[in-house]
């Protein structure tokens, strides 16, 4: 394997970054290395905690070049406690190769990677049943059947390739490099680069002598000399030298996974997840904000009104709290509850709007066309965590404490069902005469129109009635009466 190979005029290829995703033991790693050419500062489990645990626990980056593209295959962690990380790697890949031990099976954290990949619209996927060299043919074509099934239900769709390889003997290696040149062809195509430079740190660290070293995946693209700036540091940095894999280069293009030397900042200052960008202003601090979202049709659980749930922004997860709601006929926000995936397809198919405000527990820049991934990584890894997905529609001022109404629902009962052609008496309503007035013109339930007046002294009101509608004594009459309710950031509301 050649470390660190010269290649003339690398960034005149096509840069292509396809993510190995899958159960911790299904292979990734070993069939990273039987592809590479190309090994990164953070390639092949660099990291001394995953020699020793002998587990990718961090985001390794390997390339190898194949018909003028240069292909980084970004190998992320499998093992549940390390879920972040897969976000992470999902942010900057063009396509996914889903690797499945052909022992095992799909495992509940392989399903949930596929959820990740879904949510953030990676469609251009490969599936890879590894290790079929310890698995009879039978058991394979089993598998594949059961594989096809499952993808009946997903936004990958049945078509997708399937490639059968043993990473240790080395079988279908070829193939599978085929399949991911063909994927990078068709999927570049497609690829579009933003209108201004952005660069999310995934590595930082300081070298001796040269100064202070991120690395990243290039959104657009920047040059050797450029002024740039760090968020959230609202640092303005210069870049003083670029590399691609340890290659120096005048210019970076847009989607190549890049080295860059930075001064103005110390390296103590950064975190994974901080920002390079030419353009800092296109970035917004936000802790509270109205969210358009979607929810997984995998998830099978419920989301309450106040959850503290989990956010993926950019390469960082943080928590928040969930408020939903939906709006009726008014444009009103109406307090929801709880939520779930049966729900959110009714909303849909009546055309109702839906959404929800987000309260970070700390404030974060956020890009806002950027989607943000859902989920509830508090509970057991053996069940999907992951719920769904997001655009900030607005950010809100603190001190707005946003308004969401709910209902409170009280009964009556017909005093009167004749009192006159159009109209009955109701009591239970109000309990008195003063709080009887303040429901005049208010709607309540059909078939019965509005009230009117009132009656007496105790509290009784005159209800508009269809003509000739029939009704008896002691009927339920049901008014929906809207309260306003402030949302707070430490207030229970379970």
């Amino acid at each position: 394997m050649k470390a660190k190979p010269h290649i003339k005029d690398i960034t005149n290829y096509r840069s292509f970054l396809v993510g190995l995703v899958g159960h911790v033991d299904s292979g990734k790693t070993a069939i990273v290395r039987q592809l590479t050419d190309i090994v990164s500062t953070a390639g092949l489990d660099a990291h001394p905690q995953s020699k020793e645990r002998g587990i990718t626990i961090d985001l390794g980056f390997t390339s190898f070049i194949e018909e003028h593209l240069l292909i980084t295959l970004v190998d992320a962690p499998g093992h549940a406690d390390l879920i972040r990380s897969v976000v992470a790697s999902a942010r900057i890949i063009d396509a996914a190769i889903v690797v499945i031990d052909a022992k095992e099976g799909i495992q509940v954290q392989t399903a949930e990677h596929m959820i990740i990949l879904e949510l953030l619209n990676i469609t251009s996927v490969l599936f890879v049943i590894n290790k079929i060299d310890v698995v009879s043919r039978e058991r394979i074509q089993v598998f594949r059947e059961q594989l096809v099934k499952l993808l009946q239900n997903t936004k990958f769709g049945t078509k997708c390739p399937i490639i059968e390889v043993s990473a240790k003997e080395s079988i279908g290696i070829e193939s599978l490099k085929h399949e991911i040149v063909k994927l990078a062809k068709n999927t570049l195509q497609l690829k579009i680069a933003p209108d201004f430079f952005w660069f999310p740190i995934d590595h930082h660290f300081q070298i001796k002598g040269v100064g202070v070293v991120v690395t990243g995946t290039t959104q657009g693209s920047f040059s050797l000399g450029d002024k740039l700036f760090v968020i959230p540091h609202q640092v303005e940095v210069k870049v003083k030298n670029a590399q691609v894999y340890h290659q120096n280069v005048p210019r970076v293009p847009h989607g190549f996974r890049a080295g860059m030397v930075l001064s103005g900042i110390e390296v103590n200052q950064l975190t994974r997840g901080d920002i390079v960008t030419s353009q800092p202003t296109r970035f917004e601090k936000v802790e509270l904000c109205e969210i358009k979202y979607d929810f997984s049709q995998h998830f099978q659980k419920i989301v309450r009104f106040g959850s503290q749930i989990n956010v993926s922004l950019g390469m960082v997860t943080t928590s928040a709290r969930f408020f939903p709601f939906f709006y009726d006929n008014h444009h009103v926000r109406m307090l929801v509850e709880e939520v779930n995936f049966q729900k959110i397809a009714g909303w849909k198919k009546e055309n109702i709007r839906y959404g929800a405000f987000l309260w970070f527990q700390e404030s974060h820049y956020a890009l806002l066309e950027e989607l943000m991934v859902l989920s509830q990584l508090d509970v057991p890894p053996s069940t999907l965590r992951f719920f769904g997905s997001a655009l900030i529609q607005s950010i809100l001022p603190l001190d707005s404490n946003p308004e969401i109404f709910s209902i409170k629902t009280k009964t009556g009962f017909i005093k009167n069902p004749n009192y006159s052609e159009t109209s009955i008496l109701v009591s239970d309503l109000a309990q008195s005469k003063d709080g009887a007035k303040t429901l005049i013109n208010k709607h309540v339930e059909p078939p019965f129109g509005k009230i009117i007046n009132i009656f007496g002294g105790k509290g009784v009101v005159i209800v508009e009635k269809p003509d000739k509608l029939s009704c008896e004594v002691g009927d339920p009459v049901l008014l929906r009466i809207p309260r306003s309710m402030k949302i707070r950031k430490t207030t229970s509301y379970n």
